[in-house]
């Protein structure tokens, strides 16, 4: 009961602050009306090695998270959504690794929630000197402009898991967070969805829909990795490197891709000179498992797989915008 006690804050729908370096923010970086956006779960900064492959070093994590600060400068960005970062874990040696990456590319503002905040995990499960043990992580926003809100609706876990497990098994979230640009509001929503279970999947997209039946505003971009294959995959299962992962009868994605006030920008430029769109796993990748989304304010002129196959088990997704 006290490993699995910190559960941080345990309100469904919880509000908090975006936080400011002290730099200033961007004011000419938009040419032409562009806006460049990219999702990457950054797997914490292990790598593309497994969950079990651990203990890392911290030099292992520095390394890694350098990394993506470099891959995401290359990228050319104004604003990156990030899933799986740690905030104060041992098993990344307790790097705020939101304010590390922030700091790293130089941006002025990131927004933070939490989704998995426990004293201690006991996985993987042997020998106890591979213990997680403390945990605080979940996802966050990194951008070059003002960020005046942050809120976080936290999803239920499983019901089919043994209630002894979903105490120790993370909550994964919507983050919504609003973007200042050149004194105009948009709306962006990070998602970090189920991944073993495609019931509570299901529930973790609609509840997304509903979100943004009540979210009304013009400009929103909706981003993350979704853990949900496109109804067009043709293999569904029997992965060589998950062989477990079953999306048969799995529909969950067509809630967001049939969206008419939506368009998904690898669909919307299909045809036009795009190469394979999968994502995972990054260093041979064979699924799409990560998507972004922009709204009718946001005219897709470009959508990109950024290699980096070293850095995370996912790779980044990318689109650049005309607004």
């Amino acid at each position: 009961m006290w490993a699995s006690g910190g559960r941080g804050d345990v309100r469904s729908v919880m509000e908090s602050q975006a936080n400011h370096l002290g730099l200033p923010s961007a004011q000419s970086t938009i040419k032409k009306g562009l806006l460049s956006v990219a999702t990457w779960n950054i797997a914490y900064g292990r790598g593309h090695s497994g969950d079990t492959s651990g203990p890392w070093s911290r030099s292992h994590i520095v390394k890694h998270l350098d990394g993506i600060a470099d891959a995401i400068t290359k990228m050319e960005l104004d604003i990156i959504a990030l899933q799986e970062v740690d905030f104060d874990a041992a098993r990344s040696h307790h790097i705020h690794q939101g304010r590390y990456l922030a700091e790293k590319l130089g941006w002025s503002h990131f927004a933070c929630v939490d989704t998995w905040v426990q004293n201690y995990i006991p996985f993987p499960y042997w020998p106890p000197q591979r213990h997680y043990g403390k945990i605080k992580s979940g996802q966050c926003v990194i951008s070059r402009f003002p960020l005046s809100r942050n809120i976080r609706y936290r999803l239920p876990q499983p019901e089919e898991n043994p209630k002894w497990y979903n105490l120790f098994y993370l909550h994964r979230a919507i983050q919504h967070v609003s973007v200042d640009v050149l004194g105009e509001s948009f709306e962006i929503f990070n998602v970090h969805f189920e991944a073993f279970n495609k019931t509570n999947r299901k529930k973790h997209l609609e509840f997304l829909i509903h979100l943004l039946g009540e979210e009304k505003a013009m400009g929103r971009i909706v981003l993350g990795d979704f853990n949900a294959l496109p109804p067009e995959a043709k293999k569904r299962n029997e992965f060589k490197d998950e062989p477990k992962d079953d999306y048969r009868n799995d529909d969950s994605m067509s809630l967001m891709l049939s969206r008419a006030d939506f368009s998904e920008t690898f669909r919307k430029l299909q045809g036009k000179g795009l190469t394979e769109s999968h994502t995972f796993p990054a260093h041979e990748p064979n699924r799409r498992l990560d998507y972004l989304f922009g709204s009718e304010r946001f005219d897709a002129t470009r959508a990109w797989i950024p290699q980096a196959p070293e850095l995370s088990d996912h790779l980044p997704v990318a689109t650049r915008f005309q607004i």
